[in-house]
């Protein structure tokens, strides 16, 4: 997979670039590297334009900070004994563990992982559990008019780096509950937003926009990355 352009910018204002560099096996990135690291640690944004193998097409994954996943859930009360976390969508900024929001397709992802026995927990209010729907309309219920909200999917770097066979699957069910939770059947289009973290203390916020096919190779590009971090450090 080629990376076209990684620019770091606060705003509209662009601080690092990086050009025409091609993620290989063995490749190394000291320049990739630099702008993720250090454009992660200075508060910046970093955007990566990858160009797809299958057809050429250009898409974009962007990588910002997220607040720190175990020293938030330990606010909230609770434990993280897994590497893969479904995260409400507004963890980052319930005031306390009631008011956090619980989205109609978080029971049918952790039905999903654990039929493909992928270990997770998942992060639920006060009185809230997990409900199983005998449908998908019913976990969907906003969906035909595309309100439907998801929640976040947080997972280790050593998940992604060890375990991407179960990575890459993790991602196909979160780009295929996205694609359900539009409501848009004839759009070949998706925001997809997971979380990755700790890596070097820090956790990221991953947001791709592009067609809906694509989960392994922004799964592969999340790698990447986290391999040429690893390299470097």
């Amino acid at each position: 997979m080629g990376l076209v352009t990684a620019v770091a910018k606060r705003g509209n204002n662009t601080l690092l670039s990086t050009h025409k560099s091609v993620y290989a096996p063995g490749a190394s990135g000291p320049a990739q590297d630099s702008i993720l690291s250090g454009g992660l640690a200075a508060g910046l944004d970093v955007h990566c334009t990858v160009r797809l193998p299958e057809n050429g097409t250009l898409v974009d994954i962007t990588f910002s900070a997220y607040a720190n996943v175990a020293e938030r859930a330990a606010a909230l009360g609770f434990e993280l004994p897994t590497a893969l976390v479904i995260l409400p969508s507004n963890f980052e900024h319930a005031a306390s563990r009631s008011d956090l929001s619980h989205e109609s397709s978080t029971s049918w992802l952790s039905s999903v992982f654990s039929e493909a026995r992928v270990p997770h927990t998942v992060l639920l209010p006060d009185r809230a559990t997990k409900r199983y729907a005998a449908n998908r309309n019913e976990l969907f219920r906003n969906r035909m008019d595309g309100t439907a909200e998801l929640p976040l999917i947080c997972a280790s770097p050593r998940f992604v780096l060890q375990s991407f066979e179960m990575f890459s699957f993790v991602m196909e069910q979160l780009f295929a509950a996205t694609q359900m939770a539009k409501g848009r059947r004839g759009e070949d289009r998706v925001r997809v937003s997971l979380v990755v973290g700790p890596s070097e203390g820090r956790y990221m916020n991953v947001s791709y926009v592009g067609p809906t096919a694509a989960a392994i190779p922004v799964a592969l590009t999340i790698r990447k990355l986290l391999q040429q971090q690893h390299l470097h450090h």
